[in-house]
């Protein structure tokens, strides 16, 4: 009674009489007719739910297998299905011996727990259509379907890093200052406090978690430059990098060498801090705390305009296309799979976003055309046996489907110099020498001059690295998210929580044309040649075609590229390995 999944369906075929305005608009009766339906069917999720949430927790682990390959575990000649068959029975003394406890937990380990009120998530779907026959053979249809997906399950991670509450964004401010404050002074690239008068700042947080010393003081470093600034860590290189001006990243130097350090908690936890300073959880930390509940949705609308004819004086026509949009709050193909947001406010509604398998356009077609010469056909239907040999027996099927690309990520990133409508226009396939690319060379390269950092170049270089040339980026490009010295405190709070654009569209053109010789009444042989990818257009999906959520990695040397998967083949590689492909079948018949 808790989970009804009704499906409701109603259907109108309206008879206007036989004058009038509606009569004119729908037709006689019989001629045209309306349909509207919804329903609610459940989602049944599989055992790799269970297995994505039990597996990762700690503890150990007893394998039920029988093999081959273990002596004495599988008893060769006997049947599965025998009654009481012993291969069926897990293996003597593996069942009932308890692990140890208590199981404890590491900073290599994560939690994961269902929520207590879990639920079976539900799709609601709904349609509503109008059919008109525009001949005896021929009707068109127009319709709206959509659906929602509501209280879907969902995984995300409830241990999330904390920089507001705790103060350590605003160090995190002060130690950039000091960073390049001693640059400018000749002190080296390094964050540390240098005493009244050097325009630097104490750093109380990071001085607990770097010096050694147990004081059981929080405060340790709040004075004198002495008090724990010789510490190499202030001049770590990743620490370093992550406090540049031109791409602040607070997680980065947090989850690098930072928190994610036994010695620094334990020096942090000796002079004062609290062990939950940052995570709530503090033992898993970065490796977060993972919880599965219904806090997902989905959305889906799409109009279709639909085109049949029936197999008719040698024509079938099928065509139809599909304007549509779908969205959740997680680019996820799976429940299984994380959904990245902030817990904070604002967090969800940052993430929602196009699905991973929203495809804004689609067009379909397909048709068999007898073509109208010889015997029993419109023309030639007297011919000579040879001309009939040469002209009739013709018959062509197309089969066409052109699409909008498919949707990937660059992630959490900023735009600079253009707008999401404009990058997207630049997306297309271009073919230069031995390489393809998906953008133009401007974007590409001064995107890689936006994530090629290095303070050591402060000075001379704006603190960009030189791999990708002198000068740091101009124009438009694609920039991380904390470009302008944006500081990212949660998820999504600079440039976007996920950039979503599409890729290139899909274009392909199936055909087949076969020909069929009567040797008698009821005898025929008939050749068949079928064209896949007829005109050899090449198709390619960033991200690859293994995948369902495509991502493209941003900023590295074959950033903006289309390597190696890209172009067009089916998933098995077997049935069509992309190009055109031809078939050739000659059939006997009688």
């Amino acid at each position: 009674m808790d989970n009804l999944a009704p499906t409701v369906g109603v259907v109108w075929s309206p008879n206007f009489g036989e004058k009038g305005f509606f009569r004119r608009i729908f037709g006689a009766s019989g001629k045209s007719v309306f349909r509207g339906g919804y329903s609610i069917s459940y989602v049944r999720e599989g055992t790799n739910l269970l297995e994505s949430i039990y597996g990762a927790n700690p503890g150990g682990s007893q394998s039920l297998s029988r093999s081959l390959t273990v002596a004495g575990s599988f008893t060769v000649g006997t049947n599965l299905r025998d009654p009481n068959n012993p291969n069926l029975t897990p293996l003597p003394g593996i069942v009932g011996q308890p692990p140890a406890f208590p199981i404890a937990l590491t900073t290599s380990n994560s939690t994961n727990a269902f929520s207590p009120d879990i639920k079976t998530g539900a799709v609601h779907s709904y349609s509503f259509g109008y059919q008109r026959e525009l001949d005896r053979n021929t009707v068109i249809e127009l319709r709206y379907v959509g659906n929602q997906g509501r209280a879907l399950q969902r995984q995300y991670n409830i241990n999330e890093f904390n920089t507001i509450e705790n103060g350590f964004a605003s160090e995190f401010v002060l130690a950039q200052q000091n960073l390049y404050a001693n640059i400018a002074a000749g002190r080296g690239n390094t964050f540390a406090y240098f005493g009244a008068g050097s325009g630097t700042n104490p750093l109380p947080i990071m001085v607990s978690y770097f010096n050694g010393t147990a004081t059981n003081n929080p405060n340790i470093g709040q004075g004198t430059a002495g008090s724990g600034y010789t510490a190499t860590n202030f001049a770590n290189t990743t620490l370093v990098s992550a406090l540049s001006r031109n791409a602040p990243n607070i997680f980065a130097f947090n989850g690098t060498s930072f928190e994610n350090n036994a010695t620094r908690r334990a020096n942090a936890v000796a002079n004062g801090r609290p062990v939950n300073f940052f995570y709530v959880n503090p033992t898993t930390g970065v490796n977060g705390s993972f919880i599965m509940d219904n806090s997902s949705n989905t959305w889906y609308d799409s109009g279709v305009i639909e085109v049949r004819r029936r197999l008719s004086n040698g024509l079938r026509v099928q065509a139809n296309y599909v304007f549509s949009k779908a969205q959740a709050d997680a680019y996820a193909s799976s429940s299984v799979n994380f959904a990245g947001y902030s817990l904070r406010p604002g967090g969800i509604e940052r993430a929602k976003n196009v699905q991973a398998f929203d495809l804004r356009h689609q067009f379909k077609f397909d048709a068999t055309y007898d073509l109208p010469f010889g015997r029993g056909r419109a023309f030639g239907s007297n011919s000579h046996w040879l001309v009939n040999g040469v002209l009739g027996g013709w018959t062509l099927s197309p089969t066409l489907r052109w699409q909008s690309g498919s949707p990937f990520s660059f992630g959490n990133v900023q735009l600079v110099g253009m707008t999401v409508k404009e990058l997207q226009k630049a997306i297309k396939v271009r073919k230069e020498a031995s390489l393809v690319f998906f953008l133009p060379e401007d974007i590409i390269l001064n995107t890689q001059k936006a994530f090629d950092i290095n303070i050591g170049n402060t000075n001379t270089n704006g603190g960009y690295g030189t791999t990708f040339g002198t000068g740091g980026p101009s124009g438009r490009f694609i920039a991380p998210a904390g470009y302008g010295n944006c500081l990212q405190r949660s998820a999504g709070t600079c440039g976007f929580n996920n950039l979503i654009v599409y890729g290139p569209g899909f274009f392909k053109l199936d055909a087949s044309v076969s020909k069929r010789f009567n040797f008698s009444e009821r005898g025929n042989v008939e050749f068949r040649a079928t064209f896949l990818d007829a005109l050899n257009h090449a198709n390619f999906r960033i991200g690859g075609w293994g995948v369902d959520t495509a991502t493209a990695a941003v900023g590295g040397a074959a950033f903006g590229q289309l390597g190696n998967g890209t172009a067009y083949t089916d998933v098995s590689t077997t049935n069509d390995p992309g190009g055109r492909l031809v078939d050739l079948m000659l059939r006997i018949n009688w």
